[in-house]
């Protein structure tokens, strides 16, 4: 086992609790923002917001999918693009403007 291999080695294990963190994480966050995008019509929110809201479970349930992924397959690569989606669901908030 070369250089190379012991680094690889040592990303892959990193994985499965990267794996299980962003599993978790985002399933909850899908559940939430999906009763409270149902919900924001009966509470009164505007439509930007339950629209944000709907877009957020969405990118929840593709996250949950890549946590599952990255937990099983021992793969750093589609981690980046999930964090990013994220990342531009938390600047896209409505609050922020």
């Amino acid at each position: 086992m070369d250089r190379s291999q012991r680094q690889e080695a040592r990303i892959a294990l990193a994985m499965l609790p990267t794996g299980i963190a962003l599993t978790i994480g985002s399933f909850v966050a899908a559940v939430a923002f999906a009763v409270l995008a149902l919900l924001g019509p009966f509470l009164g929110q505007g439509w930007p917001l339950v629209a944000w809201h709907a877009g957020a479970a969405l990118v929840g349930l593709r996250n949950t999918v890549v946590g599952i992924e990255v937990m099983s397959a021992f793969d750093w690569r589609p981690l980046p693009l999930a964090l990013a989606l994220w990342l531009a669901t938390v600047v896209a908030w409505p609050g922020w403007w």
